[in-house]
């Protein structure tokens, strides 16, 4: 009886495939597509009690990608200055000495972002225990603590 196709993912080198995906922001159906399955098959085996190990790599790639998340989410919030890199290939014609058709260019954007209101808003509500509803005095102390340190490191966003 050939071995079920599944038991391949089971093997450590590829349950760190698996656990790297997830942790890259890969989707169910991208993993799945990784994976050589559908999306559906790959539910059928996170369910089977033979197949945790493929569960517990999602999970754990999953999670390690939650702290990198916050950072860039606390950053957007903040503002600041954003560098993005992009690499295309110029298709263009020459004109005083610039780069010939299909030669590759390197560009860096340096971009400066205000602080996100709705970001900061997010951040104190689901970080710093924000709410807009009235709560007790205790509670509400915390929380306004916690705000006036969030907003003490963005000068930009008193100002």
């Amino acid at each position: 009886m050939p071995k079920p196709k599944y038991t391949r993912w089971l093997e450590p080198n590829e349950l760190e495939r698996i656990t790297n995906w997830a942790a890259n922001g890969c989707t169910d159906e991208q993993l799945a597509a990784n994976m050589g399955i559908v999306r559906s098959t790959l539910y059928e085996w996170q369910k089977k009690p033979q197949c945790s190990d493929i569960s517990n790599a999602i999970k754990n790639g999953r999670e390690l990608r939650l702290p990198n998340m916050e950072n860039t989410f606390f950053k957007r919030a903040k503002g600041g200055m954003v560098i993005t890199e992009t690499i295309e290939e110029f298709r263009g014609e020459v004109v005083e000495g610039k780069p010939y058709n299909g030669t590759i260019v390197k560009r860096t954007v340096k971009k400066e972002l205000p602080p996100d209101q709705g970001s900061l808003m997010f951040y104190l509500k689901n970080k710093a225990g924000y709410r807009s509803e009235p709560r007790d005095d205790a509670d509400e102390s915390k929380v306004l603590e916690s705000a006036r340190a969030l907003l003490s490191e963005i000068p930009s966003a008193i100002g």
